[in-house]
């Protein structure tokens, strides 16, 4: 994986910039490089390079084992063998003094402390073996062991779980894990697991377009209401020539795929037709609710005067007067889409096709028929106030209000897609919402919504249970709060949300709702109440928190919870790291709420000022992205005194079509934030490996460490 190449990269990057402490008891490996007059010698250890005093006689070109002494706030590095030429007798004897097993791995584990140069004390040598001693793998074992010593990590058996989850899962599996436990469970949830699952549906939910949620909400009524399939078809939805198995068939192909030429309906070339398609249908259905009385009135009225009509037993004369009647007293209620296809259905009707025309008027005269299409229309004009920006009907607030309603009522019913109510399950749920979500909706359309309850029966529960879940599925975030704010704002200037800004919202809604910064944000609340005298304030619920409190409550925890838990330290153990003169960071973001096929990952690394904080002049940054066209591509940029490169690493392009126009759009944005771009260079990323191995890092003059005394 092209990730792992990064973070070998950077791991061996980040040795090399570390800056050599040592501290009482440890021991570490040293190699003479050079003797001077007056005792004194070159040592290097690991990366590092010192001056000591030398007490005893050592040769040029050795290696000895040193502990680490500290006298009168002097440090003295002691040998702890005599010279030896022999690295394994010397190893053992090492081994043999720190009373450790002279196993195989055991040997392997000390061999990559040594040879990284880095420090450890005998206690953290038997802390760290227990653990291992406990893993199946001890290949990846061992190199989280070693990354917990380079980072100065407690050696215990929680941090390492947290680093084995956090490198060996991919987080928006471990999220989704978690979020469909929740879904799944047999039992109501509480409000614990209600509120952690809407959490994290924020994030393991992909964003759903208009196209996929009415798609869904079709096929759930078409499944449990067969006639519904010549009502779309007579509205020009589907397909005419299309049975209802070959409807639905169509349908789930379309959902799973999103290829826009599964939709049962025609030729359609893109996702933008089918969105025209369904706006077109739902403006029909607003027509026809309109006049649903004198329709259904019509329709029954011409079922009872040609009731032979249901037994194909019409004359000629009688078939030509129903005909008569349709077109007279029936078509003008209708849509024009409507006309046009009972109009052709009625040209070419033969005493043959009574069938066909009985189903038809059996079709528009059932209530259930425009109950189902009463809650398509709800279901679209709700999704709308829902998801554009505040106004004068529904604050963000109350949005939040309807969705978590809506969600909570699914889970207290168990509703799901294949969910079939009994009468007094189905009279139960229309209390509830008829309670519980009627009051929060904006008044027309909870008059709307009433009369659609008060006519759902067990035909026709599918749209109602489909209305709840949709409705309980719509994102509305704290981002959406502050970014509509914003968006007020600069709407109001004649100005438009900048991309980043987008950005930052969401990276900032994600660490917020992830509980990232849980721990900092509780200490500096304890630190400001107490300098303040005053009670400290509830912190916001995060995801971290809610598994805290789930696990610490007792009881049979599925494994899945503390699992998640584990990733979420590891990532926290992952985000920062500092030296002295570097800084790096790193960041997973979950793709789904981006529509990526994988989880983000970004790099930061960067030199430090004087003063401890960014040098924006000497940065890089990095970008790993699995996207749905250009696949696996990695996003490279270095700044050196300003100056830009970006290298770009792919597999499926080796350029863009309008290169030439991005890279002087890229230099005139740059320009106005004081950079200048240099070069944009596409690469193989099959060949990253061998590129970064080859390429000279932009820090290497900053990579040797300056001298300091130690007494030997």
């Amino acid at each position: 994986m092209a990730l792992n190449k990064i973070q070998h990269h950077f791991l061996e990057n980040q040795a090399k910039n570390q800056v050599l402490r040592l501290r009482e008891g440890q021991i570490v490996e040293g190699k003479i490089e050079q003797l001077y007059q007056d005792d004194r010698a070159k040592v290097r250890i690991g990366s590092s390079t010192l001056i000591a005093q030398i007490q005893t006689a050592l040769s040029v070109g050795e290696s000895y084992y040193f502990q680490v002494s500290e006298s009168n706030e002097q440090i003295y590095l002691q040998v702890v063998q005599g010279e030896g030429t022999n690295r394994t007798a010397n190893l053992e004897t090492l081994m043999n003094q720190l009373q450790v097993r002279g196993s195989r791995v055991n040997r392997q584990f000390l061999e990559g402390l040594i040879s990284r140069g880095i420090p450890f004390n005998p206690a953290q040598i038997h802390q760290a073996l227990d653990i291992l001693q406990q893993q199946p793998n001890k290949a990846e074992s061992i190199a989280i062991l070693q990354q917990m010593f380079q980072e100065k990590l407690p050696i215990t058996e929680n941090i390492f779980q947290a680093l084995s989850t956090f490198n060996s899962n991919q987080f928006t599996t471990v999220l989704e894990a978690v979020y469909q436990r929740l879904v799944q469970s047999d039992t109501p949830l509480n409000n614990q697991e209600l509120a952690l699952m809407k959490l994290l549906q924020q994030i393991v939910q992909r964003p759903e377009s208009t196209n996929e949620m009415m798609s869904k909400q079709l096929l759930q009524q078409i499944k449990q209401n067969p006639t519904m399939v010549s009502m779309y078809q007579m509205l020009g939805m589907f397909d005419e020539s299309l049975s209802q198995d070959e409807v639905i068939a169509r349908l789930e192909t379309y959902l799973q795929s999103k290829q826009s030429q599964h939709f049962p309906q025609g030729a359609l070339q893109s996702q933008s037709e089918i969105q025209t398609l369904f706006n077109q249908t739902n403006q029909q259905i607003t027509e026809l609710l309109q006049h649903e009385q004198a329709i259904m009135r019509t329709a029954l009225k011409a079922i009872s005067i040609y009731h032979p009509l249901q037994a194909n037993a019409l004359n000629d004369q009688e078939l030509t007067a129903l005909i008569r009647m349709i077109k007279q007293e029936l078509l003008p209620l209708l849509p024009k889409q409507m006309q046009q296809h009972i109009t052709q259905l009625l040209g070419s009707m033969t005493l043959d096709d009574q069938s066909s025309l009985s189903a038809m008027l059996r079709v528009i005269g059932n209530e259930s028929t425009f109950t189902n299409l009463g809650y398509d229309d709800i279901m679209v004009s709700l999704r709308n106030q829902l998801q554009v920006p505040s106004n004068d009907l529904l604050s963000t607030q109350q949005k939040q209000t309807i969705v978590q309603t809506a969600m909570q009522i699914a889970n207290q019913h168990q509703l799901n897609t294949a969910t079939t109510l009994n009468q007094q399950q189905l009279t139960a749920l229309i209390q509830s919402v008829e309670q519980e979500l009627l009051p929060s909706l904006p008044k027309e359309t909870s008059d709307q919504l009433a009369q659609l309850l008060q006519r759902t029966t067990l035909q026709n529960q599918a749209s109602l249970l489909s209305f709840l879940t949709m409705v309980g599925n719509q994102d509305i975030t704290r981002t959406q709060m502050a970014q509509e704010q914003v968006a007020t704002q600069q709407m109001n200037q004649g100005q438009q949300l900048p991309v980043q800004q987008q950005l930052l919202g969401q990276i900032s809604h994600y660490m917020e709702s992830l509980g990232l910064t849980m721990e900092h944000d509780f200490i500096q609340a304890l630190q400001t109440a107490q300098q303040d005298g005053l009670q400290t304030a509830a912190q916001a619920e995060s995801i971290k928190s809610l598994l805290l409190q789930m696990i610490q409550r007792g009881g049979q925890q599925p494994e899945q919870i503390q699992q998640l838990l584990n990733f979420i330290n590891g990532l926290q153990l992952q985000t920062l790291t500092e030296s002295n003169q570097m800084l790096q960071a790193q960041m997973y973001i979950p793709g789904n709420p981006f529509a990526l096929n994988e989880d983000i990952f970004m790099k930061f690394e960067s030199k430090k000022t004087e003063d401890g904080k960014i040098d924006e002049d000497y940065c890089r940054i990095i970008f790993m992205l699995n996207l749905k066209q250009l696949q696996e591509t990695i996003v490279d940029m270095q700044v050196q005194k300003r100056i830009i490169t970006v290298t770009i690493f792919n597999d499926v392009v080796s350029n863009m079509v309008n290169d030439s126009v991005m890279i002087a759009t890229m230099k005139e944005n740059l320009n106005e934030l004081d950079y200048q771009l240099s070069t944009v260079d596409w690469k193989p990323l099959s060949k990253q490996e061998e590129t970064s191995a080859t390429k000279k890092e932009y820090h290497s003059a900053y990579q040797n460490q300056e001298g300091f005394d130690l007494k030997i």
